[in-house]
C-alpha cells in the first residue's frame, strides 16, 4: 500500500559576523572546455561544444565601532553557458507533406463502417490539419538518417545566479546583544530541452525559462539574566517570486494557427 506522506524539514543557517578587524576574501572557481573530453552522443567531426561555469564572489567584514558594532558583507556569483546535445525523433519531410508511403498502412477515421476502415491510398493523407501544419513549421528537420533518433540538436543551457549577503551585529552592553540579516537571492536559467525533473525531453525551440528572485531577512535578540538564565528572540521572514515560463512566450503562434 503506498500513502502519501509529508516531507518536513529544519534548516539552520548560520552567517558570520564582523569583527575589531578588517578582514576580506576573494574566490574563483572555473571549468572550461578546453578541459573536457567529448560528449558520447556530440558529433564526432565537430569540435567540443563550448562549456563555460564560473563561481566567484568575496566577502569583507569589520567594525563600526570598536568593541559594539560590527558589519559583514558577501556575494557569490555563479554563471553556467553548457552545450547539451540530445537526439530526438521527428517527423521528415515527407511526412509533413502527409507521405507515409515508408511506413504500413495508415487508415482513414472517417471510412469506419461497419467495424471496416480503408487505408488512405499509397498511405498519402490529403486532409493537413493547418494547426498541426503550423506546429511542425516550429520544429527542425532531421539531421540523420531514418525515421527514428534522426535529429541532432545542441542547445545552450544558461544559469546566471547572484547572491547577497549583509549582516550588523551590535552589543549594548555585557548581557544584550542583537543582529540584523537580509540576504538576496536572484537566479535565472535557460534549458533548451527541459528540465528532466518530470523526466521530459521537449524538443528544440519548446524548452523552458526559469527565474526565481528570493528576500530573506532576520532579526535576533540575545539577553543573559543570569549564568544559569539565557533568552534568545528571532524574528524572520521569506519571500519567493518567480516561476517557469515558455521561450515562445509572446510569439503569436496560437493566432496564426486560429482556424
Amino acid at each position: 500500500m503506498l500513502r502519501n506522506m509529508a516531507v518536513r524539514a529544519v534548516i539552520n543557517v548560520v552567517t558570520r559576523s564582523g569583527s575589531n578587524d578588517v578582514h576580506g576574501s576573494l574566490f574563483e572557481f572555473v571549468r572550461n572546455d578546453v578541459f573536457d573530453a567529448k560528449n558520447f552522443f556530440d558529433s564526432s567531426s565537430s569540435p567540443i561544444p563550448p562549456f563555460r561555469q564560473n563561481q566567484f564572489g568575496g566577502s569583507l567584514g569589520g567594525p563600526v565601532q570598536k568593541n559594539k558594532t560590527f558589519f559583514f558583507l558577501s556575494y557569490e556569483g555563479q554563471r553556467v553557458r553548457t552545450s547539451l546535445t540530445q537526439t530526438f525523433s521527428v517527423p521528415t519531410a515527407a511526412m509533413r507533406s502527409g507521405n507515409f508511403s515508408s511506413l504500413s498502412a495508415i487508415y482513414d477515421p472517417t471510412t469506419i463502417s461497419g467495424g471496416q476502415r480503408q487505408p488512405f491510398p499509397t498511405n498519402q493523407i490529403t486532409r493537413l490539419d493547418p494547426v498541426a501544419v503550423a506546429m511542425l513549421a516550429q520544429i527542425q528537420l532531421p539531421n540523420l538518417p531514418g525515421i527514428a533518433q534522426n535529429l541532432r540538436s545542441t542547445g545552450s543551457q544558461r544559469i546566471n545566479g547572484n547572491q547577497y549577503d549583509a549582516r550588523l551585529d551590535h552589543q549594548f552592553s555585557g548581557n544584550d546583544t542583537a543582529y540584523l540579516r537580509a540576504s538576496l537571492f536572484d537566479a535565472r536559467q535557460a534549458d533548451p530541452f527541459g528540465s528532466s525533473v518530470l523526466q521530459e525531453s521537449l524538443l528544440p525551440g519548446f524548452g523552458r525559462n526559469l527565474n526565481t528572485h528570493a528576500i530573506n531577512g532576520v532579526a535576533g535578540w540575545t539577553h543573559t539574566f543570569s549564568p544559569n538564565i539565557l533568552n534568545e528572540s528571532r524574528f524572520g521572514f521569506l519571500t519567493v517570486a518567480g516561476g517557469q515560463m515558455s521561450p515562445n512566450r509572446g510569439d503569436t503562434f496560437a493566432a496564426q494557427t486560429r482556424l
